[in-house]
């Protein structure tokens, strides 16, 4: 299957996004994700708070909205520019004209009044900026937390799924994958926010190896929210 560049950036973005933190309490501010597309700030300051990016689906969007924000700001510019260097040589024809000063006149109150914009533009973005990103930071993650097994803490067996209860939802649904993400079992809905794997699929799985889980909400069969895929090695 061939896969260009747009396909490894979804798959890319997709894989952020599953890393939602518990807390933002260490996240960056909005000043130092807008630093590190400054090139006269500190590369060192840059790689800490992009290492902190990339593990953090919440400061990834904050960066990947400054960055497309900075990329429109960047082609508005040289639109501008260009106009500006057209209107010049336009002028320099106009000037023979018994006209001229008249219409340098509209020319330079039109591109005043087109500086003005922009400036109020970038303005406007960077309050709407730092208000979206003080809004997120406050607002608790939707995102179902799964609380047992985990990648890094111990397994033991049986093999006792947990999970923090989701606001609003009235049941819930466990998917089990195999290393190769395939689907090895998937639950009946469950009212609780703990399960203990089935005997007849704990036999089939094997020791040494590891597994995926993920749990969805629901609402009256509706789907509400659903969990990151947490990865956990059942022990020899």
């Amino acid at each position: 299957m061939k896969i260009d560049h747009r396909d490894l950036q979804k798959l890319y973005q997709a894989y952020i996004r599953q890393k939602i933190p518990l807390t933002r309490d260490r996240c960056p501010d909005i000043e130092e994700l807008v630093a590190c597309f400054d090139s006269r700030k500190s590369n060192k300051r840059k790689a800490k708070t992009l290492d902190h990016v990339v593990n953090c689906a919440d400061c990834f969007q904050e960066f990947d909205f400054i960055r497309q924000t900075l990329r429109e700001e960047e082609k508005l510019e040289d639109e501008i520019e260009a106009v500006v260097q057209t209107s010049g040589r336009s002028a320099a024809t106009r000037r023979r004209a018994a006209f001229s000063k008249l219409s340098l006149g509209y020319a330079s109150l039109f591109f005043g009044a087109l500086v003005l914009m922009l400036s109020f533009i970038i303005l406007l973005k960077s309050d709407l900026l730092k208000r979206r990103a003080k809004e997120d930071r406050g607002r608790q993650t939707s995102q179902i937390i799964l609380l047992q097994p985990l990648q890094k803490t111990k397994i033991s067996l049986p093999l006792v799924f947990g999970w923090r209860e989701s606001e609003g939802s009235d049941s819930y649904v466990l998917e089990l994958y195999d290393e190769t993400l395939r689907l090895v079992w998937r639950s009946s809905p469950l009212s609780e926010t703990k399960l203990l794997l089935p005997h007849d699929i704990a036999a089939r799985l094997t020791g040494g190896r590891d597994y995926f889980w993920m749990v969805t909400s629901f609402k009256s069969q509706e789907k509400r929210r659903e969990s990151s895929l947490e990865r956990f090695r059942l022990p020899d």
